[in-house]
């Protein structure tokens, strides 16, 4: 391998501007994933929202909230909220080698992948890296 389109994850799961926390929470736990994308209704990507940044934005535990208000709150919440706008994108035919230098350099857990108009077409993670090394190491 050795492009990002070769192990990338094509056609991630994304979010609307206007989709809740609780909605971001939800998919997160369904699909075990930690970076959402969130893109407008045509494709174009706009921003991210990671497991951290919900984390963040909840109301402790240890606060004497009921879950179902926690579940209300975050429900209100739109993820053009809390979601990250500066962030740093990579395209499909970059080589893996320049997205690794690249999340390493930054400290960032992932590269969402866009084409030329801007559109997201897949996400490269931390874990996809680890998977490329458990696979050379088998090897």
């Amino acid at each position: 391998m050795k492009y990002v389109k070769e192990l990338m994850h094509g056609n991630p799961i994304t979010l609307l501007p206007g989709d809740s926390m609780q909605k971001a929470r939800e998919l997160m736990a369904e699909y075990s994933v930690r970076h959402l994308p969130v893109a407008e209704s045509d494709g174009r990507f706009v921003g991210l929202v990671t497991h951290r940044d919900i984390l963040d934005c909840s109301v402790s535990r240890f606060a004497d909230i009921p879950a179902s208000e926690q579940k209300s709150i975050e429900k209100n919440v739109p993820v053009r909220e809390i979601m990250h706008v500066d962030i740093i994108t990579i395209f499909q035919d970059c080589t893996l080698r320049k997205a690794a230098e690249t999340m390493f350099r930054y400290k960032i857990g992932c590269l969402p992948v866009l084409d030329q108009d801007d559109h997201i077409t897949g996400i490269i993670t931390e874990s996809d890296f680890l998977r490329l090394a458990i696979m050379s190491l088998s090897e």
